[in-house]
C-alpha cells in the first residue's frame, strides 16, 4: 500500500569528480539528513565500485560517462542516492546511453 510522505529534502550538488572524494562522499552520506541527494559531473567509471561510495543508509542508483559512445574521456556522470525508507526502481525502459537516470 503506498503511503503519502508529507515531505521530502533533496540535496543537488554538481561535484566536480568523486574518484578522490569516495571517503569524503561516504562520511557525507552517514551524517546526511536529507532523502534524496543529486550529484552531478561525477566522473566516476566502472572501475569505481558503488560499494566504495555508499553506506546503508541510502540507495545508489548512478550511469557514468560512456567512453565509447562519449569523445570525451574524462568527466560527466550522474548520482541519485535515495533514503532506504523511500521506495524506488529502475526502469529499463527509459534507459538510453545518455548519462539518465
Amino acid at each position: 500500500m503506498d503511503t503519502l510522505v508529507e515531505h521530502i529534502s533533496i540535496f543537488y550538488q554538481n561535484v566536480r569528480g568523486l574518484r578522490t572524494k569516495t571517503q569524503t562522499l561516504t562520511c557525507n552520506l552517514l551524517n546526511s539528513d536529507f532523502d534524496i541527494l543529486c550529484l552531478t559531473e561525477t566522473w566516476l567509471n566502472p572501475n569505481i565500485l558503488t560499494s566504495e561510495i555508499s553506506n546503508n543508509k541510502y540507495s545508489i542508483f548512478r550511469r557514468d560517462r560512456c567512453t565509447t559512445a562519449s569523445k570525451k574521456a574524462d568527466g560527466g556522470g550522474v548520482l541519485v542516492a535515495l533514503d532506504n525508507t523511500l521506495t524506488a526502481s529502475v526502469r529499463l525502459d527509459w534507459q538510453s546511453q545518455a548519462e539518465d537516470l
